[in-house]
């Protein structure tokens, strides 16, 4: 039997015409025709009349589900099934619940429940009915679901591993936030890891959802996790700027958990990151050289964090550098005679009248004044030797967690030490000068070596403005 009429019915949401056609008994209420689904399908998949676009160009219905939740009743009533998948392509296998779920139909979604509709059936990816409620911010429908479904769903897991706090937090809206805390709030695990590792931390913080992040870091979320590729939260935290690292750093993290980690204090410097670059220094990141090039166009190679700075013409950052003596190896052997950096702060200089980097050739002329004492070459000795193991790339071929994970970690190294507590401090950068206050790094007088009070603002140092 052919379905046209019914279906046509369906989509303009005529009730009586809807009637009138299932009464006749001359539809097949369960099968598909022309390419369609069935029925009870369409009745949720198909677009209402009436659609327009609202000032912020979101797709708004002119009218709601209320009368989809009558042709509902009355396709039940005459025998559809309310378990009848999708037969399209593209839904995957959908059932109406599920798609119920994933257009935020509550009306409907409620009645589909009540009339013993399958709350266990997933779509082909895998996805819950509460994934997909969650996944497009339907508060409404995740209220009711996690009234009325077996408590086992909440952690319920799709084909690549997640569940549905995940895909709460990939997404940053007021809609997902909503959903988020809803699904906080009920008990949803927090610890719970996809298919490569990733936390719903991670997915927070790579979607730059500051407000999910913080509330995950607070109720203990793993901070010290790894992914499969070695990507850790601090690694997030840095490049994708979502949380305060200081905030995060205030709960304990690994600085040199992961060896992909080796680079962040130079990316803090080369985007000019004064707060994170404090943060790292003064929680015991340590001085590693790194090949680290700058601009494509015209290639200056550098390799210390203090050399990135000067390169970079960042004397604020370089300047501060200096009176924490974060050196490394490279900055007591090659960056005081190094032309190509000097050189190009010269050109700068002289075409732009840059006066960052006349400031940062002066830093140059003070490093080539001052040769390291031994005390300085002695403490660079034993970080390099303790953060070796940190700063080694990937073997190429290795991969999983162990390849990347380094452990002990270079705090746990400089404890283990039979030196005075005094020299593992300077060791960690564990001192005054560590915590200079950002916004009185333009005024560090290197010659003089001026002490300066300790910081205790809550402004730029620890940036929790970033809300």
């Amino acid at each position: 039997m052919n379905n046209t009429k019914l279906i046509k019915a369906i989509c303009d949401q005529d009730i009586k015409k809807v009637d009138r056609i299932l009464s006749k008994g001359k539809s097949s209420i369960n099968e598909c025709s022309s390419g369609r689904d069935p029925p009870i399908i369409e009745c949720v998949n198909a677009s209402s009349r009436g659609l327009f676009w609202n000032g912020e160009k979101r797709l708004m219905q002119w009218h709601d589900d209320t009368k989809r939740r009558e042709i509902l009743k009355l396709l039940v009533h005459y025998g559809a099934d309310v378990n009848a998948r999708s037969v399209l392509t593209w839904q995957n296998g959908k059932t109406a619940l599920l798609i119920a779920a994933q257009r935020g139909y509550s009306n409907c979604l409620e009645f589909l429940v009540t009339s013993g509709a399958n709350l266990n059936i997933t779509c082909g990816q895998g996805h819950s009915v509460l994934m997909l409620a969650v996944m497009n911010g339907h508060i409404c429908c995740v209220n009711y679901l996690t009234e009325y479904m077996p408590a086992s769903m909440l952690n319920q897991r799709n084909h690549q591993g997640e569940t549905a706090l995940m895909k709460a937090v990939s997404f940053a809206s007021d809609a997902n936030l909503l959903c988020f805390k809803h699904l906080i709030e009920i008990g949803a695990d927090i610890h719970v890891e996809n298919n490569e590792d990733d936390s719903a931390l991670m997915y927070a913080l790579r979607a730059r959802f500051t407000r999910a992040a913080t509330t995950l870091v607070e109720r203990g979320a793993h901070i010290n996790a790894l992914t499969h590729d070695g990507y850790t939260p601090l690694r997030m935290a840095v490049h994708a700027n979502a949380i305060p690292v200081p905030r995060l750093l205030r709960h304990g993290v690994d600085l040199t958990l992961s060896r992909r980690d080796r680079d962040l204090l130079h990316v803090a410097i080369q985007d000019g990151r004064h707060n994170v670059v404090r943060a790292l220094v003064m929680n015991g990141f340590p001085p590693v050289d790194l090949i680290f090039t700058l601009f494509d166009d015209q290639p200056i190679i550098t390799k210390s964090p203090l050399a990135l700075a000067i390169a970079s013409t960042q004397p604020a950052i370089a300047r501060y550098l200096i009176m924490n003596r974060f050196y490394t190896r490279y900055d007591n052997v090659q960056l005081r005679s190094k032309r190509p950096i000097r050189q190009y702060l010269e050109a700068q200089n002289n075409i732009r009248s840059c006066q960052r980097a006349a400031e940062c050739i002066e830093i140059l002329d003070f490093l080539s004044r001052r040769p390291p004492t031994l005390r300085t070459l002695c403490l660079v000795a034993i970080s390099s030797a303790l953060s070796q193991d940190f700063a080694r790339p990937v073997p190429a071929g290795q991969h999983g967690k162990d390849s990347w994970t380094c452990k002990p970690s270079f705090r746990d190294r400089v404890d283990l030490l039979d030196l005075p507590p005094s020299i593992k401090r300077v060791l960690l950068h564990q001192t005054p000068s560590s915590t200079i206050c950002c916004s009185s790094w333009d005024f560090i007088d290197i010659e003089k070596e001026i002490p300066y009070p300790t910081c205790y603002c809550k402004g730029e140092c620890e940036s929790e403005n970033l809300d």
